[in-house]
């Protein structure tokens, strides 16, 4: 059944090859070095996105065409891409693709750097060139761009510069150089080689302008180029082109600040045209001296010697006379001293420069604006061409002939003469150029018309000769996918803001296209203009649903939009539609918008019913989807969640009722299912990570990460689909999305997050991108990528696997070529053990041998520390140790009925009596077995880096060194094994006696401790009971206080001062006690 996601996905009915379309909404976001296609992980083949075909121009002026007759070429803008087309004798046309950042091409490029210029003097007054001056002198030069060489990489600074627009192209008139200039900041001129079979890489990367490049032309002798920037940029340069490779050199420069529409060479001259702007610029005239007074002999001053910048490009500006408030459009040379220009306002105008006087007068008046001309040279006519309805042709006698001066107040109605209408449109065109038999213009829709001519009329229309190449003329929308069969007969369709919606075949050729009415506001209004939002097809593709920015919802059947069936949805934009075939009879339409509300309707005999508002939401809604033929509805919205709804049936009604609620952690930007797993929803967010959550259980299954491997970026995409691939033989999952931050079309590895392959080609964000299964029949066979952008251009990609060259990944080998010193030295090391083998082969045969040299040892040898010279010469003096003065304590009155405790050594005095430790004092068995310990160590070194080595070298033991090392080892074993056993045994008996012995002190330490607390706690009773008598019989114990009235009893001090003199004793026999232990 077809499902609709919520990005505008279209899933055709169940077909394994069912297309995918992704449509990305409005939304608050919205307002290259030569990438090398990104390898997949499989090896040996990569996924290439590689343009196809571009639909539209985005060429708004005459300097953005430019035609070749010798070739049957032409090329015009779109977007960031320069289109050189050929016209074959059938009118088939045939496009190759130029542009700055190409994903199919493994070139790269550099920017533009200096050559031999030849010197001259530069004017002062002009400060850029007197920057650029100084520059050069201090050798940074960026004068002239050599041929650039594949492998070099010009670093990440370039990376923004892959979505610059084209603003202007030019041809060479041999047919080899394509030159393309760019807008913006720092924009560049793009020399490209249109030879056959050439690469699309430049061949010249020009950088001096800084704002904008706004005419380019080549001379017609393909030697030079002329470039003129934007006013801001203000500058005119003449390059000198190296016809062999393509190479440019500046020759020479000048200031011009005058808004140039288009240039052209005559003979040797370039002339300039703009508003109020006519000017003749002359490569072979030199700067005229200045006029200087006299000086004599003695004050000369030194010669200057001339500056290594571009020359003075000289220039003079024609005399306009009534003209003076003219703007004029376009230019074009009808011979070596003779050109034409016209003006917006009608005049066409001869410029006579015979004797270089540039004399400029207006030949006539035209009843329409001129946009552009075209000249035949060989037929000697002129084509002009603008805003009226009306392309007219001259001959080239009635320009040149002074009789064509009476003409210039003549109405252009009344000179039938010399006139054809060949055109009926309402937009007039906007370039126009002649190839052989035919005229090719690129009208104000965008649309390219190709017109063979009839003797002397061109017919537009009603010619069948004529080939049309259809166009939107404003910013497309979107895209979607269409059933196969349906009434169109085509594959997909776009719409643009104006209500215009395209049928295509998957070759990009126009079926079928009709108008949705749209209502527009009042001019009295202060509303903006009302647009079309997006437009869905049933599913069987015989009728549209169509949403607009006013929140008015259209649905009708076939192309016929005359009377739709109308309401009012929303209060704001419908940002997205979803139709679902709900029985054989009806089907279901939701909407969404801004109101934060979801409308379902039931489309019944062509008329919609209202069936529920779902207003679950907080915040604008901006994608809607529907599943399993419309059982399931699922909504997200701003307010970071997406509801999932079920279908509720009643007897005679219907009703959605939501069952599970998956909030996310930011606002999700698009959301689809998978395409083998419609079950599982995959949603992408505003914080650069795309999630998969199951829809039965609203869980999330996975998180992923988006980057750019490029630059390690983070990516935000704003429409996302899912994809199988086949890479050899695998099934690769994939994810297409678009990235409007950079406007580039992306396929990104579903299980990493890395970007597989990317490419640039729309000049603005892109709106909608449609996939669709290409199947050519043999092991190409990929995908087609329909993307839609708001400059005006639709084009189509190939989405397909490329083998890589088995030699491509292959390490790189020295050339035979590369020169010997620079080749790195031959080395062949033999090991000691293979010369070892030699040497015995010798004394076998009776020739004595030297003895092999020690091998050098991988480690340095070991550096003997040296003092610092900074250190103090003499060392710092050591402090003796303070011995403090032994005075003897007072004795202490022993009492008779005290116990005398033994005397205790303290710790002090026990470490006085210990001997002296010397070195005398080690014993040889100490010496013994630390030399022991010490060679058993280093034996177990020996071995580990033995075994080591063992196991890293390829050579083997002999057999009387393997069975002679096997006995050393089983006899160390035999001998050190009872050696242990027996120090195990002795260390463990030893332990016991000290344990036994350290018991029976301990034992004895306790009983004392307890004998001695016994004998101060009796001592001390005995005392106070004597102390206490004799404090009752007074006498000579008690003495009387004076002043306080306290009385001291000195018998009961003396005894306080005894108990701790025996407390301090106890303590000090314990503390020996200890040591000793």
């Amino acid at each position: 059944m077809a499902s609709v996601p919520a990005n505008g996905i279209w899933m055709t009915p169940s077909d394994a090859l069912s297309p995918l379309s992704l449509t990305p909404k409005h939304s608050h976001l919205r307002t290259h070095v030569t990438q090398t296609p990104s390898k997949t992980s499989r090896e040996g083949s990569e996924i290439q996105v590689v343009l196809k075909k571009v639909l539209g121009s985005t060429t708004s002026s005459a300097s953005g065409f430019d035609c070749n007759p010798s070739t049957s070429s032409f090329a015009f803008c779109a977007g960031s891409t320069a289109v050189l087309a050929h016209v074959d004798p059938e009118l088939n046309i045939t496009q190759k693709f130029f542009r700055a950042q190409s994903g199919s091409s493994r070139s790269q490029y550099v920017s533009s750097h200096s050559d031999s210029s030849p010197a001259s003097q530069t004017p002062e007054s002009y400060s850029r060139l007197a920057t650029s001056l100084r520059r050069k002198t201090l050798g940074i030069r960026s004068a002239g761009s050599p041929r650039i060489e594949p492998g070099v990489s010009p670093g990440r600074a370039n990376v923004r510069q892959k979505t610059r627009a084209a603003s202007c192209v030019s041809l060479s008139p041999d047919g080899r150089f394509l030159a393309v200039g760019e807008t913006g900041y720092n924009p560049r001129i793009l020399i490209f080689s249109t030879v056959p079979e050439s690469s699309t890489a430049p061949l010249a990367c020009l950088t001096e302008h800084t704002f904008g490049i706004r005419c380019l032309a080549f001379s017609r002798d393909s030697r030079w180029l002329c470039s003129f920037g934007e006013p801001n940029d203000g500058f005119v340069y003449l390059w000198s082109i190296n016809p062999k490779n393509g190479t440019a050199k500046l020759h020479s420069s000048n200031k011009c600040i005058s808004p140039v529409h288009d240039i052209a060479w005559m003979g040797g001259s370039i002339v300039s045209v703009g508003t109020r702007h006519v000017k003749v610029w002359r490569p072979d005239q030199t700067a005229p001296p200045s006029p200087s007074k006299t000086k004599y002999r003695f004050d000369t001053e030194p010669t200057v010697p001339p500056s290594p910048g571009p020359r003075t490009l000289q220039g003079r500006n024609c005399i306009l006379g009534p003209l003076i408030e003219a703007t004029f459009t376009c230019v074009r040379a009808i011979s070596e001293t003779k050109a034409v220009m016209c003006a917006e306002r009608g005049a066409v105008c001869i410029l006579d420069d015979g004797d270089r006087t540039q004399k400029l007068c207006k030949v006539f008046n035209v009843d329409f604006g001129v946009r552009c001309l075209a000249v035949d040279r060989s037929t000697e006519q002129l084509w002009v061409a603008g805003s009226g309805t009306d392309v007219r042709l001259f001959q080239f006698a009635d320009l040149v002939q002074p009789e064509a001066l009476l003409r210039q107040h003549r109405s252009a109605s009344n000179s039938t003469d010399s006139t054809v209408s060949i055109m009926d449109t309402l937009l007039g065109p906007v370039a126009l150029g002649y190839l052989s038999n035919h005229l090719i213009a690129i009208d104000g829709t965008r649309s390219i018309r190709i017109l063979s001519r009839v003797g002397e009329e061109v017919r537009w229309a009603e010619n069948s000769s004529t080939k049309e190449v259809r166009a939107h003329g404003c910013p497309v929308m979107g895209v979607g996918l269409l059933p196969t069969p349906n009434p169109q007969d085509s594959e997909f369709f776009t719409w643009s803001s104006d209500g215009t919606v395209i049928f295509w075949t998957k070759d990009g050729i126009s079926e079928a296209s009709m108008d949705i009415p749209l209502e527009q506001p009042s001019f009295d209004e202060e509303a903006e203009l009302n647009e079309l939002a997006v437009v869905r097809a049933s599913h069987d593709g015989r009728f549209f649903a169509a949403g607009d920015k006013s929140g008015v919802l259209r649905v009708s059947e076939g192309t016929e939009w005359a009377e739709p069936s109308t309401l009012k949805a929303h209060h704001g934009d419908i940002n997205d539609i979803a139709v679902v075939r709900s029985s054989h009879e009806t089907s279901l339409i939701a909407s969404c918008g801004r109101d934060r509300t979801v409308q379902v309707f039931e489309l019944r005999s062509s008329e919609l019913h209202l069936i529920q508002t779902i207003d679950q939401h907080g915040s604008s809604v901006n994608h809607v989807l529907f599943l399993d033929e419309g059982s399931t509805l699922l909504s997200s919205s701003s307010d970071r969640t997406i509801i999932i709804h079920t279908l509720v049936l009643a007897d005679d009604s219907m009703a959605y009722i939501p069952s599970r609620i998956i909030t996310l952690k930011s606002s999700p930007m698009s959301m689809c299912t998978m395409w083998d797993d419609p079950t599982v929803l995959v949603v992408s967010t505003i914080d650069k990570q795309v999630y998969k959550h199951e829809i039965n259980t609203a869980r999330q299954v996975q998180g992923i990460h988006l980057t750019d491997n490029d630059n390690n970026e983070s990516l935000l995409l704003d429409s996302i689909g899912t994809r199988t691939f086949n890479i050899a033989g695998e099934a690769l999952p994939i994810l297409i999305g678009v990235s409007s931050t950079d406007k580039s079309l992306r396929v990104l590895d579903f299980g990493s997050g890395m970007t597989i392959a990317k490419e640039y080609g729309h000049s603005e964000g892109i709106s909608g991108v449609a996939v669709m299964k290409r199947d050519d029949g043999g092991e190409d066979s990929g995908y087609t990528l329909v993307s839609t952008g708001l400059d005006g251009t639709v084009m189509l990609w190939n989405l397909s696997q490329t083998t890589i060259p088995a030699d491509q990944d292959a390490p790189t080998t020295p050339s035979k070529n590369t020169p010997t010193f620079s080749q790195p030295p031959l080395r062949r090391v033999i090991s000691r053990s293979a010369l070892s083998e030699y040497q015995k082969s010798l004394e076998a045969n009776g020739i004595p041998a030297l003895p092999l040299a020690p091998g050098r040892s991988s480690s340095p040898s070991r550096l003997r520390k040296k003092p610092s010279r900074i250190s103090l010469a003499t060392p710092a003096p050591k402090l003796a140790p303070v011995t403090l003065p032994n005075t003897p304590c007072p004795p202490i009155p022993r009492r008779p009925h005290l116990s005398q405790s033994p005397t205790l050594a303290s710790p002090i005095t026990m470490e006085r009596q210990r001997p002296p430790f010397t070195e005398a004092n080690r014993t040889k068995s100490a010496s013994n077995i630390n030399d022991l310990n010490s060679a058993a160590e280093q034996l177990c070194r020996s071995l580990r880096a033995f075994r080591k080595q063992l196991a890293s070298s390829s050579e083997g033991l002999r057999a009387d060194t393997a069975r002679e090392l096997e006995k050393e080892l089983a006899i160390a074993g035999r001998v050190v094994g009872p050696r242990n056993r027996r120090a195990m045994v002795a260390s463990e008996a030893d332990m016991g006696d000290l344990l036994g012995d350290y018991s029976e002190r301990l034992a004895r330490m306790v009983e004392e401790k307890v004998n001695l607390g016994l004998g101060r706690r009796r001592g001390s009773e005995d005392w106070l009971e004597r102390s206490a008598g004799v404090g009752e019989r007074g006498g000579d114990g008690v003495v009387e206080g004076e002043g306080d009235g306290v009385v001291e009893e000195r018998g009961v001090g003396r005894g306080k001062d005894q108990m701790r003199r025996l407390a301090d004793a106890s303590e000090e026999e314990e503390m020996g006690r200890r040591g000793s232990a």
